[in-house]
């Protein structure tokens, strides 16, 4: 059983003995059990970040989006400091489709850690899904400025340059792409547009 795995000298009455189920549960994908079990966890332990933040997870996973805004909007306000807490309410918000709340979160995220190349790549997509595709490069190009070959980053510049039918930026993107993942399917399809869109020019 699953129970076995944990210090004996835990109970019922101590946050982790639910914590550390609802972890193992999380893991092997049973969400709702593992929601029950943070929750517990949380009704001893109301203030503790990474059980709201686990649980903001687990609700996501299981398209709660509204609920997990409610405890990742909670982590921001006990501690307002931990950049994670905003990257996590970010997520949130875009699953939810408020993409103006997420995009507070993203500047909110960015004034505690500029260097955040996570922060940087989720401002560009909340900016792609805005149809500001100028700004999202920009902002695609700070988080690969800090993480060079993060091919997250890299799928979202290149489906923003072929977005614009920017042919020269698309082959160049998916280049880099193909050099790290040579089977990455958004890499090979645009790379695949590029190629007709070549050939047909030189007809």
């Amino acid at each position: 059983m699953i129970y076995r795995q944990y210090p004996i000298d835990l109970d019922e009455k101590d946050s982790q003995y639910w914590a550390n189920m609802a972890f193992s549960l999380q893991r092997e994908g049973k969400l709702k059990q593992a929601q029950k079990y943070y929750e517990k966890a949380i009704e001893i332990e109301p203030e503790n970040i990474s059980y709201l933040i686990n649980l903001g997870s687990v609700l996501n996973a299981q398209g709660k989006h509204s609920e997990a805004v409610k405890y990742l909007r909670y982590v921001t306000k006990v501690a307002p400091d931990y950049v994670e807490g905003w990257v996590n309410l970010t997520v949130a918000y875009i699953a939810a489709g408020n993409l103006s709340e997420g995009l507070i979160c993203c500047n909110k995220g960015l004034d505690l850690d500029p260097s955040n190349a996570v922060i940087w790549n989720n401002r560009g997509y909340i900016f792609r899904l805005q149809n500001k595709i100028e700004n999202a490069i920009s902002d695609y190009d700070e988080s690969l400025r800090l993480v060079p070959d993060s091919l997250h980053t890299l799928t979202n510049k290149l489906i923003a340059h072929g977005t614009l039918k920017q042919w020269d930026k698309v082959k160049g993107t998916s280049k880099k792409i193909l050099k790290i993942d040579k089977y990455h399917k958004d890499a090979l399809y645009w790379k695949a547009m590029v190629d007709d869109v070549e050939n047909r020019d030189s007809e």
